[in-house]
C-alpha cells in the first residue's frame, strides 16, 4: 500500500509536481515513484532540483563539500528581512556548513549522548502514562493520538530537558506552531508575518531564561550549554537560543509526526500490529520501519558548491538541489518493496531520516528512546484499538518539509 490512493488509481504528472499541492501533501508517495522513474534529478517550481534516488541523496549527504547548505543566514534575510526571523533560526546548526557547523557540533555533542536518552528513559514512561490516564478520562473511548497524546508527550520532554517551568509550556507550543512552517520554501505572507512574530517572542523569551540560567544553573540543557567549552569557545547568546529553538522544532515535532504515522502504519498493515503486541520488545523495529516507510522529514535543502555529476545527472554549480527523504526510502533498488510496512525488513535501519556522517542528527538518540516510550505506552495502556474515522477523513499538516497527520483519533477497549 502507497497510501490512501493506490498507483493505479492516480496517475500524477511529473510536470505538474508541486510538495505544496494538497493532493501531495495528502499522499506523496505516486508522485515520488513516478519522479524517480521519470526524471530522478526533476527541475521544477522556482527552479529547485527534485531528488529522488537513494544512492543520490545518500551522496549527497556524504559530501559536505561538494553539496552545501549555503549561508542561511542571508536567504533568511532576503526572504524575510533583518528580523527576528533571521536572528532566531539563521544559526541553526542543521543549516550551517562547516567550519560554524564543526564548532557548534564539537560543543553540544557531549549533551546528546544515547547514554543520557537512556538515562530519561523512566521519566519519559512516566509522562506517557499521565498523558494516556488523562486521555482516556476525558475521551472515553475515543482518543486522538495526535493532540492528547504524540504532541505533548514530547513538548513535555524537550521542556523538561531545556529547563522549561510547566506553566509557560503551552505558550512555547503556540510559538512552535507558529515559526514551524517557515521553514518551508513556499509560504505565504500571513505565514510569515506569524513566524516573525512568534521568533520575537522565543527570543525574549530564552534571552531571560539563560540570563536567569547564567545566575543559578539548574540541571538541565541550557546550564550545561553555558558551561560547554571546547578549545577555548563557548556559544553565543544568539547560538544558544538558535539551539533552543531547533530543539523545540525538531525535538517535538518530529516526534509527533513519527508517533502518528507509525500508528497509522500499524493499524494499516493489522498483522504487523498483531506481531509487535505478541512482542512488544519489537517497538524498536516500529521506530525504525516508520521512518523508512512515511519518513517525518520530507526534505533537506542544498546547493551545489562547485560543477558535478550526481548518479547520470551533470549539475551546474551553484544549483538548489532538494533531496526528497520519503522518495529515496521507498527507493525499491535499495528497499525491495517499498510500499509495504514490515518489521522484519532487512537494512531498514538504513533510512536518510537522520542524515549521515557530520549531517547526522545530535538528538537522534532522543527521539528513538522516546518514539520506543511512546509506542510501547500506546500499545500497553489501550487495549484494542482501531481507526474511529474514515481513511478518507484523514487530514495532513499543510507544511512540506515535515509529514505529519492533524488528527488520529481511535477507538479504544482500555
Amino acid at each position: 500500500m502507497t497510501g490512501i490512493l493506490a498507483a493505479s488509481d492516480f496517475d500524477p504528472r511529473v510536470d505538474e509536481f508541486d510538495p505544496a499541492r494538497p493532493e501531495v501533501i495528502r499522499d506523496p508517495y505516486p508522485w515520488f515513484d513516478r519522479l524517480r522513474t521519470l526524471d530522478p534529478a526533476h527541475r521544477g517550481i522556482n527552479g529547485l532540483r527534485f531528488l529522488t534516488r537513494f544512492a543520490d541523496i545518500d551522496q549527497l549527504l556524504r559530501d559536505h563539500r561538494t553539496f552545501v547548505r549555503g549561508d542561511f543566514a542571508e536567504v533568511l534575510a532576503r526572504s524575510f528581512g533583518q528580523n527576528s526571523l533571521n536572528d532566531v533560526m539563521g544559526q541553526f546548526m542543521f543549516a550551517l556548513d562547516p567550519p560554524d557547523h564543526t564548532r557548534l557540533r564539537r560543543l553540544v555533542a557531549g549533551s546528546f549522548t544515547r547514554e543520557k536518552a537512556e538515562r530519561l528513559r523512566p521519566r519519559m514512561r512516566e509522562l506517557a502514562a499521565e498523558l494516556l490516564d488523562q486521555a482516556v478520562a476525558k475521551g472515553g473511548d475515543t482518543v486522538d493520538v495526535i493532540s492528547d497524546f504524540a504532541y505533548p508527550l514530547p513538548l513535555q520532554v524537550v521542556c523538561e530537558i531545556l529547563g522549561v517551568p510547566p506553566e509557560d509550556r503551552e505558550m512555547l507550543r503556540s510559538w512552535t506552531h507558529d515559526i514551524t512552517p517557515t521553514v518551508d520554501f513556499v509560504i505565504s505572507d500571513e505565514v510569515r508575518a506569524r513566524g516573525i512574530e512568534a521568533a520575537a517572542l522565543f527570543k525574549g523569551y530564552f534571552l531571560a531564561l539563560i540570563s536567569v540560567r547564567r545566575r543559578n544553573r539548574g540541571a538541565d540543557l541550557l546550564s550545561e550549554l553555558l558551561d560547554a567549552e571546547e578549545q577555548g569557545e563557548r556559544l553565543s547568546e544568539r547560538e544558544l537560543i538558535s539551539l533552543a529553538v531547533t530543539l523545540l522544532i525538531a525535538g517535538h515535532e518530529n516526534v509527533t509526526n513519527l508517533v502518528g504515522n507509525g500508528l497509522l502504519a500499524l493499524l494499516r498493515h493489522p498483522g504487523e500490529l498483531e506481531a509487535v503486541r505478541r512482542e512488544p520488545g519489537r517497538v524498536a523495529d516500529v521506530v525504525t520501519e516508520t521512518l523508512r516507510y512515511d519518513s517525518p522529514v520530507t526534505y533537506v535543502p542544498r546547493q551545489t558548491a562547485k560543477a558535478t555529476r550526481l548518479g547520470d545527472v551533470d549539475l551546474t554549480a551553484g544549483e538548489s538541489l532538494v533531496a526528497l527523504f520519503g522518495a529515496a526510502n521507498r527507493d525499491p533498488e535499495k528497499f525491495p518493496d517499498p510500499g509495504v510496512f514490515r518489521l522484519d525488513r532487512p537494512h531498514n535501519a538504513e533510512h536518510l531520516d537522520f542524515g549521515r556522517g557530520i549531517t547526522y542528527c545530535l538528538g537522534a538518540p532522543f527521539a528513538i528512546v522516546e518514539s520506543e516510550v511512546a509506542f510501547e505506552s500506546l500499545l500497553a495502556r489501550l487495549g484494542d484499538f482501531g481507526l474511529a474515522i474514515g481513511e478518507d477523513e484523514l487530514t495532513w499538516r499543510p507544511t512540506i518539509w515535515a509529514r505529519g497527520l492533524e488528527r488520529l483519533p481511535i477507538t479504544v477497549s482500555g
